[in-house]
C-alpha cells in the first residue's frame, strides 16, 4: 500500500523534485535513525557525548549517563529493548575525558537540544539518544527540500544525490558531518541562487559572508567551496578592483604555500606537511592511493559499507544508483534558470576536487602513525567526500 501511494505521488508530482525527495527521504531517514543500534555508526558515540554537552567546549570533562558507555552499548535488539525499558538514570553519570574540542558546538545545536530536552523530561537515556538522531534527520530532510527548491539548476542531480544511502546514514546520526553537510548544501544553493539574480542586495551579501564563515570553521577541507564566489567577480564594476581581487587571491595562496613549505615546524599534521614539501613524491603517493583504495572510496561513498553494520546493498541496485547519479547530470527535464559557461563549470569542478585532495592528504598522519603505511594513504572512507 505504501509503495502504491509513493508511486502514485511520484507520478502526480513528477516535476516537483523537492516533494519527491520529501516522500523518499522521510522514511529513509527515520529507518536509519531508529533501526541502527547506538554506537554502530563509526565514532558516533563520541559525537553523542559532544552533543549532550554542546554548550561546553568539548575539551574533556563531558558528562554522560552511566548507561551509555563506549563499546558497552546494546549489540542486539533484545539488549536494546531491555535498555529502553530500564528506568532513567540521569543521576548516575561519569566523565568522558576524550578531547572533542575540534568539533565546534554549532554542529550539535539541533541534536544537542533534542537530547537535552529528553534529559529534562526525564526520558530514558536511550530514548533521548534516538531523539537527537531524529532531530538531525529532520533538519536534513527540511533543508534538502529547501535546497532543491532554491537551486536554479541541477534539481534532479540534487534529488538523487541527497538520497545517497551513506549521506542519509550520516544525516540520521550525531556525526558532526551531519551539520557540516547541511551548511555546505545551503551555501551552494544560496550562491547559485544569488548568481542567477541580475542584482543582489546587501542582505544577500551578508548571508553569503555568514555562510562562508560557517563553511570554513565547520570543516577546513570544505574551504575550497568558497572558490564558487569567483562566479560574482565579472559583476564587479571596476576592472582594477577585479584585478586586485585576483592578485590578492594569488598572493594569499603563495604566502600560505610558502609558510607551509618553508616556515611551519609544528607537530600538527606533520606527516602531511612533509609529504606536500615534496611535490613529486606527493603526486606518486596520491596516485598509489587512488590505485590501491580508490575503488573502496567509490563503493563506500555510495553506501556499500554502512559503518559497523556492514550493510551491503544488493549489487545491481548499487550500480543502478551510480548510473542514475551519473546520468542525471546529462539527462533530466529540469527547467534550469541558470546556464553555466566553461569557466563556471571549471570552478564548479575545481572546488570538490581540491576538497577531496585535502581530505586524502589530511589522513596521511593516521596512515603513517596508526596504520604504519607509508607507500599510500589509508584511513580515508567514502563518507568523508560527501
Amino acid at each position: 500500500i505504501l509503495l502504491y501511494f509513493f508511486l502514485t505521488q511520484v507520478r502526480h508530482h513528477v516535476h516537483a523534485p523537492s516533494y519527491i525527495f520529501f516522500l523518499a527521504a522521510t522514511p529513509a531517514v527515520l529507518s536509519f535513525a531508529l533501526f541502527i543500534l547506538p554506537d554502530q555508526i563509526p565514532d558516533e558515540i563520541w559525537h553523542f557525548f559532544r552533543a549532550l554537552n554542546f554548550v561546553s567546549l568539548g575539551n574533556g570533562g563531558m558528562v554522560s549517563p552511566s548507561s551509555i558507555v563506549w563499546q558497552k552499548t546494546p549489540t542486539s535488539y533484545r539488549e536494546l529493548a531491555a535498555c529502553l525499558s530500564a528506568p532513567a538514570d540521569w543521576g548516575s553519570t561519569y566523565v568522558v575525558t576524550r578531547d572533542m574540542s575540534a568539533y565546534l558546538s554549532h554542529l550539535y545545536v539541533f541534536s544537542g537540544l533534542a537530547v537535552n530536552v529528553g534529559r529534562l523530561m526525564g526520558l530514558n537515556p536511550f530514548v533521548a539518544y534516538y531523539l537527537g538522531r531524529i532531530a538531525n534527520g529532520c533538519v536534513f530532510v527540511l533543508t534538502g527540500c529547501w535546497v532543491i527548491n532554491q537551486m536554479p539548476l541541477g534539481k534532479t542531480i540534487a534529488l538523487i544525490y541527497f538520497l545517497n544511502p551513506m549521506l542519509i546514514q550520516q544525516e540520521a546520526s550525531y556525526s558532526a558531518d551531519a551539520m557540516v553537510n547541511v551548511i555546505s548544501f545551503v551555501f551552494i544553493a544560496v550562491v547559485l541562487s544569488d548568481f542567477a539574480k541580475e542584482h543582489i542586495n546587501s542582505r544577500d551579501v551578508v548571508t553569503i559572508v555568514v555562510l562562508s564563515l560557517l563553511v570554513c570553521i565547520s570543516k577546513y577541507a570544505y574551504a575550497p567551496l568558497l572558490l564558487s564566489l569567483l562566479l560574482f567577480l565579472p559583476r564587479v564594476p571596476l576592472a582594477r578592483t577585479r584585478r586586485a581581487v585576483v592578485i590578492g587571491l594569488i598572493a594569499l595562496f603563495l604566502l600560505a604555500s610558502y609558510y607551509l613549505l618553508f616556515c611551519y615546524s609544528g607537530a600538527l599534521m606533520k606527516p602531511t606537511i612533509e609529504l606536500v614539501r615534496s611535490p613529486i613524491t606527493c603526486a606518486k603517493i596520491l596516485a598509489r592511493s587512488i590505485a590501491a583504495v580508490g575503488p573502496f572510496w567509490i563503493e563506500s561513498f555510495l553506501g556499500n559499507d554502512l559503518g559497523n553494520l556492514t550493510i551491503h546493498p544488493w549489487v545491481p541496485v548499487f550500480w543502478l544508483y551510480w548510473l542514475l547519479l551519473v546520468l542525471s547530470v546529462f539527462v533530466n527535464d529540469d527547467d534550469n534558470q541558470l546556464r553555466l559557461g566553461t569557466r563556471h563549470k571549471v570552478l564548479a569542478i575545481a572546488g570538490p576536487v581540491i576538497s577531496a585532495v585535502l581530505i586524502v592528504l589530511a589522513l596521511r598522519d593516521w596512515s603513517v602513525s596508526v596504520e604504519n603505511v607509508t607507500d599510500y594513504i589509508v584511513g580515508v572512507q567514502g563518507r568523508y567526500f560527501l
